[in-house]
């Protein structure tokens, strides 16, 4: 009897030690407050109607029952995914599970984005996203476009803008983001889950990654002194170029930001310089400038490049069909103007 109590204490003890550690894996990566239905997405995604409730998909988007793939792992393709509702609180909590994986192993790319912005749904050339965005950008950029980082890829980084600044995508934008993080997320066996907070009260913008696995969360980076007006809108793009890989949202999860320590309430000092300042996002600080092409340029995706390149190749060969042709009609009409002298002179 007593053997039998001391074996029923012990399945207790492992019962409660496997909920524990459940617990813990998955706790982290609960919202910090109450989750907001309106601006979440979890699976099924569809719904009678076949469309997203409360969220518009475009471009080469493709909605599954398990994941939302914003491109395929195939060339040249763009797609977005977006809220409908405008967030009308200054302070939110995104956390997202992803997926970026393809058939490439030493090549790939380019990778996709999330955002939050006052457009929605416009596609571009900045992952698939619009170029001259007003509001916030965080960049999960796959392949390097050039040599002179300090750091190795894939790379994560925020990007804030109040409709006035050109990505420098050649230059894979170091001069202009706000703070990055290294971070290898592309074709691991488990999900990446990311959570970006912006905290208005204290204006301060912070991305955590659990990138390895490891059910707690990596600090990619903080950044203060950051101000993004209410009333904008969560979204994703994704885009390929000459290389591909499939990109995939799995789920999104929406709430307000913890609410900010009484010492971080007391350190934010820091405002936009005019009041008119306060209608458009703003950040403080950027990213010291590294090596870059300097002259003045027009930089494209390599999606770009591709449609630019088959157009090319499209107006090379109606040009090769012109001439063969006009040289054709010249030889014919001439050999008719010998037959017409020859039969002149026939008795």
């Amino acid at each position: 009897m007593q053997l039998l109590s001391l074996a029923c204490l012990g399945m207790v003890v492992v019962v409660a030690m496997f909920a524990s550690n459940t617990a813990a894996v998955s706790d982290h990566t609960k919202p910090s407050n109450a989750e907001i239905p309106e601006h979440s997405l979890h699976r099924p995604f569809l719904d009678n109607s076949m469309a997203i409730p409360n969220w518009q998909f475009s471009g080469h988007t493709v909605v599954s029952d398990q994941f939302i793939r914003l491109t395929p792992d195939r060339q040249s393709k763009r797609g977005q995914l977006f809220n409908t509702r405008a967030f009308r609180g200054n302070e939110w909590e995104v956390t997202f599970r992803f997926k970026v994986h393809g058939q490439g192993q030493k090549l790939f790319g380019d990778g996709f984005a999330f955002w939050y912005t006052q457009e929605i749904n416009q596609a571009g050339p900045v992952f698939g996203g619009k170029d001259h965005f007003t509001g916030l950008g965080v960049f999960f950029d796959t392949y390097s476009n050039q040599q002179h980082h300090n750091h190795g890829h894939p790379y994560i980084s925020a990007l804030v803008n109040d409709g006035s600044v050109d990505y420098d995508h050649d230059a894979d934008g170091t001069h202009q983001e706000v703070a990055g993080c290294q971070s290898f997320f592309r074709n691991v066996e488990f999900d990446t889950f990311v959570r970006v907070t912006y905290s208005g009260p204290v204006q301060t913008l912070t991305v955590l990654v659990d990138a390895k696995n490891s059910n707690e969360w990596e600090e990619c980076f903080v950044v203060k002194d950051v101000f993004l007006p209410g009333g904008y809108h969560f979204g994703f793009t994704a885009a390929t170029g000459d290389l591909a890989d499939n990109h995939d949202i799995l789920d999104v999860a929406v709430s307000e930001a913890p609410a900010p320590s009484a010492a971080d309430e007391t350190a934010a000092k820091f405002k936009p310089q005019e009041p008119a300042d306060e209608s458009k996002p703003f950040a403080k600080h950027h990213a010291a400038e590294r090596d870059h092409i300097p002259e003045k340029k027009v930089f494209k995706t390599k999606v770009d490049r591709v449609e630019e390149s088959s157009s090319s190749w499209l107006l090379t060969i109606f040009f090769l069909l012109v001439v063969v042709g006009g040289a054709a009609g010249g030889f014919f009409f001439y050999k008719k103007k010998q037959q017409q002298k020859e039969s002149r002179f026939t008795f």
